[in-house]
Order: structure tokens, then sequence, then C-alpha cells
């Protein structure tokens, strides 16, 4: 289908979240002039900048009811708004502006919906043989055995919390209060190699090899006893999910810079200082319920046509992101389980 050829009417409602999505972005866009996937990926980048990356292959994919991450979604929705019902050129809604309420809240969903557990398969009990086997027992304690095996099966209760959830902070120097959503950002040491390239010039497998071939023994040979050989240690930062405004490091992980030696020059520089330094402890905007920190979203981070994150060729390449705080990484574990390049152990 061409481009021209995608820009047609809307056609009937869609029945599901993701359809809906789509059938309100074609209407969105049609009553915007029906621009064209070009012009709206220019337009993005005049507005939002060039981070803001909405190339064909994500419009064509949220318009065609595909699943995308929010701050692509914000971006496409705030450009689309950006040109009023003559087609005409104007002022794009703020970040927090009420008409992008429902897109978040759907999104929301979505999301949630996306990540939510399958129910596990119920175990069939026959009611008849159950009942003999209470009458023979009746009151007797079960023993040790028999509890273990009337244990229910499930999952926990206690999940990640859902995307667009809003926390509620303050600056501790001026008292000035925030709402904001909150995602942990992972850094493995080395992995901003990408600052030097392009998802178009090297692949992400590529990038790959270079990095651990520089840095799956780096940490081990300085520090030989805080890291096995293998292990690269995870810088952690919080920040929002469009990585801009706040970006202060996670607390309760350790500062690569309170190593020993790396700032013996620099005595204030290795004071380890984090988002809690700056920041009172974050509480849920509508239930004031603390922050747990283990139960942040950890960002997803890219290496493709459509994302060129800083580290992101790690997950592209293995399909892997670090849990929550994670404090290292064996690159060699990883890497074979991905099917992988790994260097050979020094002997």
């Amino acid at each position: 289908m061409t481009e021209s050829d995608d820009r047609v009417g809307v056609t009937a409602p869609p029945h599901d979240a993701l359809r809906e999505q789509a059938f309100d972005l074609k209407r969105l866009r049609v009553e915007r002039g029906n621009k064209s996937y070009n012009a709206i990926k220019k337009r993005a980048v005049h507005l939002f900048g060039i981070e803001a990356s909405l190339p064909p292959s994500t419009q064509s994919a949220a318009f065609n009811g595909k699943y995308v991450g929010l701050d692509k979604l914000m971006w496409l929705v705030r450009t689309l708004m950006s040109w009023d019902e003559y087609g005409d050129e104007c002022d794009p809604p703020e970040y927090r502006d009420d008409r992008l309420t429902i897109w978040r809240t759907r999104w929301a969903a979505i999301t949630e919906s996306r990540t939510l557990p399958p129910l596990g398969p119920r175990k069939r009990i026959d009611s008849a043989d159950h009942r003999t086997k209470q009458a023979e027992n009746g009151n007797r304690p079960l023993d040790d055995k028999e509890k273990v095996h009337q244990r229910p099966t499930g999952y926990s209760t206690v999940q990640p919390y859902p995307a667009g959830t809003l926390w509620e902070f303050s600056y501790k120097k001026t008292g000035f209060t925030q709402v904001e959503e909150l995602v942990l950002y992972a850094e493995p040491n080395g992995s901003t190699i990408t600052d030097d390239h392009l998802p178009n010039e090297i692949t992400a497998q590529a990038l790959w090899r270079m990095w651990v071939t520089e840095y799956a023994d780096s940490y081990h040979e300085r520090w030989p006893d805080l890291y096995r050989p293998g292990e690269v240690h995870i810088s952690w930062f919080v920040t929002r999910p469009t990585i801009d405004g706040i970006f202060e490091g996670a607390p309760h992980v350790r500062d690569w810079r309170t190593l020993p030696g790396v700032m013996d020059d620099f005595p204030m520089a290795s004071v380890q200082e984090d988002f809690l330094t700056h920041y009172t402890h974050p509480v849920n905007a509508e239930t004031k319920e603390p922050l747990n920190w283990l139960r942040l979203r950890v960002l997803d981070l890219g290496w493709n046509s459509s994302a060129a994150n800083k580290g992101g060729f790690i997950q592209e390449a293995t399909g892997w992101k670090p849990s929550p705080l994670q404090p290292t990484v064996d690159v060699r574990a990883l890497g074979a389980a991905a099917g992988l390049y790994v260097t050979p152990l020094k002997k």
C-alpha cells in the first residue's frame, strides 16, 4: 500500500482497545488535513526535536492497530493536533493538556492488559473422591505433605506499577512539588558506545560484539574482589518515560564513582548522591502510598529503524533488560543464553 493509498476515510468503529485507538488516530488524521507520513514526521521533528522520531513504519503501526509506546503515541497525537480543522498549522497541545488524558488512559489500559499474566491451569478435583477423603479424615490436622498439596497456586498480587502511574514529590531546596510518571533507566557500563553510531550504520549484534570484547572483564580486572569475570556494573537512574526533565541517580544502588580509586583526586565527586538527595520520597498522587523502587517500570531501550537509544543494542540483540536496581549483569551468561558472541574466559 502506498502512502497516498493509506490516506483514506475512516472505517467502521472497532471493537477492542487497540483497534479503537487506531480508529481514533485515523479520524484525527483525516480531521486535521489527512497529512502524509513524511509531513507528520517532519512536523514532529520541527515541534519536539530530533528525539521525536516518527518514521513511517511507526506511524503505520499506530494507524493500523499495532502497539506503540506512550512517547510515540503522544508525539503522534500532539503532532496531528498541531494542524487545525482546515489543515493549517497551529500550536500543539502541551504535554499535560486535558485533551491528551483520554489517549494516555487508554494506552495505560492497553499496556496493562498486555502485561497481565495468564491465569494458571486449574487442577481438576474429583468431587466424589474429595468428599470421601474429607469423611475419612474428619477434622484431624493435615500433615506437612497434605498442607503443601492444598496450597493454592497462582500469581503474586504485587506487580510492577502500571504505565501512567503518577507520583508526587517535592524539590527539597525550594519545596516545589511535582507530579510525574517515573521510570527506571538502566545503563550497563560501556553501553554508551552507541554515542558514536547510528542504527543504519551498525547492527545491534555488531555493537554487542564490540561491547563484550572491551568490557566483559574490565571490572573484574580492576576490582577482582568486587566483580567476577564477565560481570559488568549497571548504573541506574530515575527519569520520566521521555528521558527528560528529571534524570537523577537511583537510590539504594552503588554509584560507580564510589568504587575504590575512581575519584581519589576528586573526593567531593565520590560522595554518592541520588534522587532522594534532591527530592522527597515520592508518593502515589492518588493513594499517597510511598513508592516502592522495585516496582517501578524499567524503560525499554531499542536499536532499530525507529529507536536509537543509548545502550539500546543490548535489549535489541538479546531481548533482555535488567530487573529494577539489578547491580550487575554477567555478559557471558547473557550472551550465551541469547546465542550471541561471548569472549573466552581469560586464564
